[in-house]
């Protein structure tokens, strides 16, 4: 039998555009490239049957995409200038090489967060990635939250992004850098003696990995079981 009262969807077509900043890089210490990708898609959206709006993406389809180069001219500033443009809102890069500083204005939605313009991030790899005071072994950097690059002498050789929607802090080369201590590698029996210890925490009449085997398959069986 017909349902006389299925009706056919309707469907709404636009075209929308997304840009997104990608392939960043530094040409030395003068200039700041990268390259504004704006992608435009047709997409076809089902009108709910009721209120005709659409409620609905049911295809999205790539029908355009335009690569404009953008290129920014680095200027070196003080740290008293570069305080001037932190208090503007400007959003704003600066490098700092060899204990220089170099300045450019950026538009505020570019992210860095997958650039590698001045290579792995040392902070990363560092063991002193905390808040802990010097003395402990912390960081001044991460107690700051990140910010003004200018206040660390340590820091020789980074990057800062300020008043944008992507803040980034990244250090290229930092006197104050110590790597983790590398981890030793365990023999097959001290491996065999630290497991046997994390099951003493769990069943601590157990001797041996023999037991411990026993019990986990003991276990294993009666899992389940209704009494």
């Amino acid at each position: 039998m017909k349902n006389t009262n299925a009706t056919t969807p309707n469907y709404q077509v636009t075209k929308e555009t997304a840009s997104v900043v990608k392939n960043i890089v530094l040409e030395g210490v003068k200039t700041l490239k990268a390259e504004k990708i704006t992608t435009t898609f047709e997409v076809k959206r089902e009108l709910h049957p009721k209120t005709n709006q659409p409620f609905k993406v049911v295809a999205k389809n790539q029908v355009d995409e335009v690569v404009e180069p953008m290129s920014f001219d680095l200027v070196e500033v003080t740290p008293e200038e570069l305080a001037v443009y932190r208090r503007s809102g400007i959003s704003s890069f600066v490098l700092k090489v060899d204990g220089k500083l170099y300045y450019a204005s950026i538009p505020d939605n570019i992210s860095f967060v997958f650039s590698d313009i001045l290579g792995a991030h040392r902070c990363s790899a560092c063991n002193r990635l905390s808040a802990a005071s010097d003395e402990q072994g912390g960081c001044a950097k991460v107690r700051d939250r990140s910010q003004c690059i200018e206040r660390y002498p340590w820091i020789t050789t980074g990057y800062e992004t300020f008043n944008t929607k992507h803040d980034s802090f990244v250090v290229g080369n930092c006197l104050h850098y110590e790597p983790y201590p590398s981890r030793k590698k365990l023999s097959a029996a001290e491996l065999n003696r630290a497991k046997l210890g994390l099951a003493q925490f769990v069943w601590d009449d157990v001797t041996s990995r023999e037991e411990v085997k026993k019990r986990m398959k003991a276990n294993h069986q009666n899992n389940g079981t209704t009494y």
